[in-house]
């Protein structure tokens, strides 16, 4: 059986290929869609503290990286929500330990350790998505190149430049 439309690595977005440096305008997806710059980056009414303080860290992150876009907002909110039910999971097995005893006095393992578990999966894939773990983030590269054109100053007659290397 082979493989359908959806096989395969998944595509990665225009602006992080422009971050690692490897956006090529020939492979590009004439027909894709193209979101604006998020304008709205706070969170929604029906996240709790934790999470609206989670999404307003990493919405300020992804904007300042500029990769928060119209339609983001519901991505990084499932993702708030992940990190608070992570945060309130650990604080529990904090307090209970990882093991409990069954009715039978034979040590078992925490059920909330499931939560977190279940949490840091959540979180680990959106922060991926986002291009914010170790892995994603190591890939991308800033562009420190000067994007003068040496002929252009040359020709212009800037003497900023150093021309003595074109003159024999």
């Amino acid at each position: 059986m082979s493989g359908t439309s959806k096989s395969g690595r998944k595509k990665i977005p225009e602006s992080i290929k422009n971050l690692k440096g490897t956006y090529r305008a020939c492979r590009e997806n004439k027909e894709a869609p193209k979101p604006e710059k998020a304008s709205m980056l706070e969170p929604p009414a029906y996240l709790n503290a934790i999470a609206s303080e989670e999404y307003r860290r990493k919405a300020e992150l992804l904007d300042r990286l500029g990769v928060f876009k119209e339609g983001d907002g519901v991505a990084l909110a499932v993702y708030a929500e992940a990190y608070a039910r992570w945060v309130k999971a650990v604080e529990l097995h904090n307090k209970s330990g990882p093991l409990l005893k069954d009715k039978n006095g034979m040590p078992v393992r925490n059920p909330v350790s499931y939560a977190i578990n279940n949490a840091v999966e959540t979180m680990y894939r959106f922060l991926t998505e986002f291009g914010l773990t170790p892995a994603s983030r190591c890939r991308i590269k800033v562009d420190t190149k000067s994007t003068e054109n040496e002929w252009e100053n040359f020709s212009a007659g800037d003497s900023s430049s150093d021309t003595s290397q074109y003159i024999q």
